[in-house]
Formats: C-alpha cells, sequence, structure tokens
C-alpha cells in the first residue's frame, strides 16, 4: 500500500519502476499487494529512488520483526472457506464482531506508522470481511473472549458500550456464539495468546 503510494506520486508505472532497479514489474506488483516483502537491499534501493525518507526501510525492518502478511493473507482465504471458526481471544474483540470505531482505535494502535488515510483503508478492509457471518450459509462462529477484553476501555466509554452492544446483538445470531472466560478460572492453557481454528486450516496443514 505505502509503495503503491510513493510510485503513483512519482508519476511512474510499475514497469518504470522496476526498470529502474531493475526489476520485473511483476515482482513490482506482488510488493504492492503485500504478496512478498522485497529484500533488505531492494526495500533501501525503493526508498531511495521514491523519495520515502527511510519510511520503506523502516517498515521492511518492521516486516522483519513481526511477519505476518503473507500468513494473514492466507489466514483470510482459510476464513472465507470454513465451515465452522472457533477463536479463543486473549486481548481484543475479533475483527469480524469489531465495530467501526472499536476498530479504528486497534488499528490506530497497532499501526503508528501509518496516515490516517491509511488507517481508514485498513479500517473499511476490515470492516468488508465481517460480510462472511452474513452470507447465504455463514460459518459456525464460535468465540471465547478472556474477560479481559471486555473490560479493557479501548477508545473510551462510548466505543466500548457501541463494542459491548454489537456483541451481544452478534450472539443473539444462530451462527455466533459469544463466551467469557472469567478471571475467576486462573490459569488455563491458552494464557498464552489467542487462537484460531478453522476446519479448512485443519485439513490443509494435515491435522485431521
Amino acid at each position: 500500500m505505502k509503495l503503491r503510494k510513493l510510485r503513483i506520486r512519482a508519476g511512474w508505472t510499475q514497469r518504470e519502476l522496476g526498470d529502474k532497479i531493475p526489476l520485473h514489474h511483476s515482482q513490482i506488483a506482488q510488493f504492492e499487494l503485500g504478496n512478498e516483502t522485497p529484500p533488505k537491499d531492494i526495500s533501501d534501493l525503493l526508498d531511495k529512488l521514491l523519495g520515502a525518507d527511510g519510511d520503506l526501510s523502516d517498515l521492511w525492518d518492521h516486516v522483519e520483526r513481526f511477519p505476518h502478511t503473507d500468513a494473514f493473507l492466507k489466514y483470510e482465504e482459510y476464513e472465507a472457506k470454513s465451515t465452522a471458526v472457533h477463536k479463543h481471544l486473549a486481548h481484543h474483540v475479533p475483527g469480524l464482531l469489531q465495530t467501526e470505531a472499536y476498530a479504528r482505535e486497534v488499528m490506530r494502535q497497532a499501526l503508528p506508522w501509518c496516515s490516517a488515510e491509511e488507517i481508514e483503508e485498513e479500517v473499511a478492509s476490515r470492516l468488508a470481511r465481517k460480510g462472511i457471518l452474513e452470507s447465504a450459509v455463514p460459518p459456525l462462529y464460535r468465540v471465547v473472549l478472556d474477560e479481559a477484553v471486555i473490560r479493557r476501555p479501548v477508545g473510551g466509554p462510548s466505543v466500548m458500550r457501541e463494542q459491548l452492544a454489537c456483541l451481544l446483538e452478534a450472539s443473539e445470531s444462530p451462527n455466533v456464539e459469544v463466551q467469557v472466560l472469567p478471571f475467576a478460572v486462573g490459569c488455563h492453557a491458552t494464557m498464552g495468546g489467542s487462537v484460531t481454528l478453522c476446519p479448512s486450516m485443519v485439513a490443509q496443514n494435515g491435522l485431521s
């Protein structure tokens, strides 16, 4: 996303930018789509060519520390195909059940290097995924939230009030089940973080 905006600002096509590296324009397209991460030397060269003032190089460092892009794209593919999704969330409401305001605050905190426009694009993308639960044959969506999720004031009281109301409304759908794991349970097997299980993910990885 960032690379595409910088390229357009420079007035170059993907082919023209690729010729300056040199690199095939299809590779530039993959970088822009987020399907591939450019090597460090290519990222630094792109930063210099596009006058990014270090932004692309800094972004490469972040991706190296937190390599999630390809995995998340694959997860979205599994999620869309699954007949059931089982989740345990330790820190926040799952994306498919987030309100716009809650999603915006989560994105703003998680992506501090993004502009306001980029944050809005990410929010719109997340909200679009909610259509999975409104499809003709929606998946069974079972969610267990740690008590911390509903107690943490993300975005302030009004945002949380709207988000909690959204969770209650969603739980009335026949295909959605929302449970809260109370603090009183104490230590449990998934204290290390969140867990998602989709039948298609299990079958794909030979775990069935």
